[in-house]
């Protein structure tokens, strides 16, 4: 872990003289801080080599630089401090609203999903810990009960055959224990069966021990799974940045398979699609198909075409393709129809005064018809 962490250090010192120039580097306001890096990085480099030539040579004893430690620390906390002075607050609020992009990133989500889930369960945690150990608490009291009845006699208890059954069952907390790890699968549940089989007349209770089993495995195990699968989905679907990001991936998902439909039209790859090429296309099932499967609902090539070109240019390139397919595809959203609602409020609403403008007019003409 120490070469570990020193490689990291150097590795960030040798990106920083990279980025910044080593003379700049030593030019820079920060120049105390710049030499205490440097000076940490070398006792860090030296310290690690000797560390492994002394594991290498089968030498044990601690390097003399391992009293440094204190100050690679303070060369971390260095960083975060010197970072943030040098923020405006606007800077820093900046920066921390950069830094939520990490938590979206692809390669966290899934990691960041678990975590929260995990953390959203605990509260049916609880619950379903107090629901088993009612359940456990119920079944291991009749056990127990019927078992030390049944051993009342102290030779009894004395006898091996009945030893199995003294131990998985002659106390409550052991029966409570017994109950668990048949449950949970850290003792196979037939051990205990042949313990109470031991039992004169031990029938019912060999019964009830298997009516346990059924609704313990076949019914609670299930319920249980199913609360914390809802809880995770449920914690998902409240993450506003979780549903974000899948959004996105789902859009771009849908433009690249666009882009894969319009190259399948566009077969001599001249990045335009004229009306006869698109007639042409809807002539083979498998392009009606990939309209079908992207839920695009077209009646006809000619539709789709003047539907598609916004321009009125007599082509469809690909950026009028993937935009013009991105809204047809789908049912209309209630935005869409609130939107419609309102076009046609203002259509009528221009009407209205369109006629009683011409209503005017006509008003006027007559009015000039009477004059000599």
């Amino acid at each position: 872990m120490q070469v570990g962490f020193t490689g990291c250090f150097l590795v960030e010192l040798l990106v920083r003289w990279a980025a910044e120039g080593v003379i700049d580097f030593f030019r820079s306001a920060d120049l105390v801080w710049n030499v205490l890096d440097v000076i940490c990085v070398l006792i860090g480099v030296v310290d690690a080599s000797a560390e492994i030539v002394m594991l290498a040579t089968g030498l044990e004893e601690q390097t003399p630089l391992r009293g440094f430690t204190v100050m690679r620390v303070l060369r971390v906390v260095r960083r975060h401090a010197s970072a943030s002075r040098q923020l405006t607050p606007q800077q820093t609020c900046d920066k921390l609203r950069r830094k939520k992009v990490i938590r979206i990133m692809r390669f966290f989500r899934e990691l960041r999903m678990m975590i929260f889930s995990t953390v959203n369960c605990l509260k049916s945690v609880v619950w379903i810990i107090l629901f088993l150990f009612g359940l456990f608490y119920m079944f291991g009291v009749a056990f127990t009960q019927a078992v030390t009845s049944y051993l009342d006699n102290l030779e009894m208890r004395k006898l091996s055959e009945y030893s199995s059954l003294q131990l998985y069952f002659g106390t409550l907390d052991s029966s409570i224990l017994a109950l668990y790890m048949a449950m949970s699968g850290g003792q196979n549940w037939h051990v205990y069966y042949d313990s109470l089989a031991t039992m004169s007349g031990g029938e019912f209770w060999c019964l009830l021990y298997i009516l346990y089993i059924t609704f313990a495995l076949f019914a609670v195990v299930n319920i249980v799974t199913g609360v914390f699968v809802d809880t995770a989905l449920q914690s998902s679907k409240n993450d506003r940045e979780v549903v974000v990001q899948e959004e996105l991936e789902q859009k771009q998902d849908y433009l690249k398979q666009l882009h894969q439909l319009f190259q399948a039209i566009d077969e001599n790859s001249e990045g335009r699609i004229t009306r006869e090429v698109l007639q042409q296309a809807f002539k083979h099932e498998t392009i009606l198909a990939y309209f079908s499967h992207l839920k695009i609902d077209v009646p006809d090539a000619a539709t789709l075409f003047d539907l598609l070109d916004f321009d009125q240019s007599g082509t469809i390139d690909l950026e009028e393709f993937l935009h013009g397919c991105y809204q047809l595809h789908g049912e209309a959203t209630h935005l869409e129809a609130k939107m419609m609602q309102a076009e046609v409020r203002f259509m009528k609403e221009n009407l209205i005064k369109l006629v009683d403008d011409m209503q005017k007019v006509h008003t006027q003409l007559k009015f000039l018809k009477r004059l000599p």
